[in-house]
């Protein structure tokens, strides 16, 4: 078969139409051997009854050599295969049985030729039938030999003991044997080539792998540094929105600061509690002002008639120490009541926030609002920033009025 077509079909296919070609050339030697046996059995001169014999074995038994063969050509089933060792060494059997002396080495050479056809005519995956083969041949063996002195024998002959048929015999076993080694060396090579090719496979799909895996990595490299890209973005991005909140929300009360120049400090305490309801959510508010008795509140949001009350330390205290905003949640129980005619809603929290002054580091003004929901993180950073402006906008209007106020000279 030529190596184009035998790559076509596969290693199995390949290995399947040698094993049938050894297998059809043997079944051509088997059945020449026997049209071999006969003609010899009219050449030399023979008693009737011999040749009678030799013609029943290898003339009519010839119909199951013609079958094997012609089936080989049609069918691949290893029945065929099986059943060609058995043509080939059951009429060895039998003339063997039936001479005397006993010829006892057809015994062996036929087990020999037994384990000879399992290595030739089966495939790797036909075990069962490879090694049964040569145990049924040597069982059968076993059987004419167990029976020989029981059988009525005929006397030697050239045919049974010659040396020219054996001789002819043993040339076409080494016929036989060098076919099958050349098609076995041929089988070898083809196996060999198919694994160095197998073998370069593999070597070509893991360098394919490993480019895959390295291209995977880079893959993964290049997404994590996207992600962390537009993570870096996304957070600068609220960064520079928060920024801008923040200034936009220092701005409203840097233009309060300004108009509050034209207002007087109440005024300007009421503006500061309307504007700071608009960034927290709150149920009302106070502002207090420190004077030589505590603080005292000097505007209100949504308590009108708080205005003018007197405070001396509790959370006022704490928040005028800890310069930040100061909350204080839940509200406690003594909370001021909110009421309206239908409801009497509870403050989440109450938040204090202490104004301070850059110059002086004091806390000059003091804001309490009555939280209507939580407080956001957000708000609280802002607010924070906004203390000491605040802060340092009452001390200079504190100072301002405090110098108006002095005699003059």
């Amino acid at each position: 078969m030529a190596p184009e077509a035998s790559s076509k079909l596969g290693f199995s296919a390949y290995e399947m139409s040698g094993i049938m070609l050894r297998a059809r050339v043997v079944a051509w030697l088997v059945l020449g051997s026997y049209y071999f046996t006969l003609a010899l059995a009219y050449i030399y001169d023979l008693p009737s009854e011999i040749r009678a014999f030799y013609t029943w074995l290898y003339g009519l038994g010839s119909i199951f050599p013609i079958t094997v063969l012609i089936a080989l050509y049609i069918s691949r089933n290893l029945i065929w295969r099986f059943l060609l060792p058995l043509v080939a060494t059951t009429p060895v059997f039998i003339e063997t049985a039936r001479f005397y002396p006993l010829n006892g080495t057809t015994f062996w050479w036929s087990v020999f030729v037994a384990g000879y056809a399992s290595i030739l005519f089966f495939e790797r995956n036909e075990r069962t039938p490879a090694f049964l083969l040569p145990v049924v041949v040597g069982v059968e063996g076993m059987i004419f030999l167990a029976f020989y002195s029981e059988m009525p024998h005929l006397p030697a002959n050239p045919i049974s003991h010659g040396a020219f048929r054996y001789g002819v015999i043993h040339v076409a076993m080494i016929g036989a044997s060098v076919i099958g080694v050349a098609q076995y060396v041929q089988l070898r090579t083809k196996l060999l080539d198919q694994e160095k090719e197998l073998l370069e496979v593999l070597s070509e799909q893991e360098k394919a792998n490993a480019q895959l895996l390295a291209e995977k990595e880079l893959s993964e490299q290049r997404r994590q540094q996207i992600e962390a890209a537009l993570t870096e973005i996304e957070r600068l991005r609220e960064e520079e929105q928060q920024s801008r909140e923040r200034a936009a929300f220092l701005v409203r009360y840097e233009t309060l600061m300004r108009k509050g120049y034209t207002l007087s400090p109440a005024e300007f305490a009421e503006q500061l509690l309307h504007e700071l309801s608009k960034d927290i959510a709150c149920l009302g508010g106070l502002f207090y002002t420190r004077d030589n008795q505590g603080w005292i509140v000097q505007a209100s949001y949504a308590f009108p008639d708080k205005i003018g009350t007197r405070i001396i330390g509790g959370p006022l205290r704490i928040a005028e120490v800890v310069r930040q905003p100061y909350l204080i949640a839940p509200a406690p129980a003594q909370t001021v009541d909110i009421r309206s005619l239908l409801v009497q809603p509870r403050p989440k929290g109450v938040l204090y926030l202490p104004f301070y002054s850059e110059v002086t580091q004091k806390v000059t003004c003091i804001v309490e609002l009555f939280l209507a929901e939580s407080l956001k993180p957000e708000t609280s950073e802002k607010l924070e920033a906004l203390l000491p402006r605040i802060g340092t906008y009452w001390w200079v209007r504190h100072e301002t009025l405090r110098t108006n106020d002095l005699p003059k000279d």
